[in-house]
């Protein structure tokens, strides 16, 4: 907004110029009220100016910041259907690099994102902060599904043999 004051671009307006002088020349409560109420509904006019102003800013801040995330969280991992494997750009999986039975269905039954995860560290030999940026995860997430994942790939393969 204008730095200008308040009460300067009350009176660059004519109609209120014309009440201020009005008021000025002939000081009357009427006078004075109309040309109260002429400014309190300047005032309000300016503030809900200055809030929407303010909202639109921040909206529009906020749906870019969300617009950036977006793109920039690149997720190389493509899920046809929820029970499909993860399949990189690559073309590779960490599933057809299982030569153990007992391994290969222990992994089959973890969830896509567990397999995404271990896919990613184990066979693409990435950091967890570049895993957590492909996969749309924070670092410590990735280091969890990880962890879980691992425990319950040992957990089941000792239930299936």
């Amino acid at each position: 907004m204008s730095r200008v004051p308040l009460t300067t671009r009350f009176l660059q307006h004519p109609p209120y110029y014309h009440l201020y002088t009005r008021a000025m020349i002939t000081p009357s409560p009427a006078a004075r009220r109309r040309l109260d109420a002429a400014f309190r509904s300047f005032c309000s006019e300016i503030r809900l100016r200055s809030y929407l102003a303010r909202s639109l800013h921040f909206r529009a801040v906020q749906m870019d910041r969300s617009r950036r995330k977006q793109s920039t969280s690149i997720l190389p991992v493509h899920l046809p259907s929820p029970d499909a494997e993860p399949i990189w750009e690559d073309g590779t999986s960490l599933s057809g690099a299982i030569a153990d039975e007992t391994l290969y269905q222990a992994y089959r039954t973890l969830s896509i994102r567990e397999q995404s995860v271990l896919e990613a560290v184990f066979l693409h030999q990435l950091p967890a902060r570049e895993t957590a940026a492909r996969l749309g995860m924070q670092p410590p997430s990735v280091s969890r599904v990880k962890r879980r994942a691992l425990a319950s790939l040992r957990q089941r393969i000792v239930d299936l043999r």
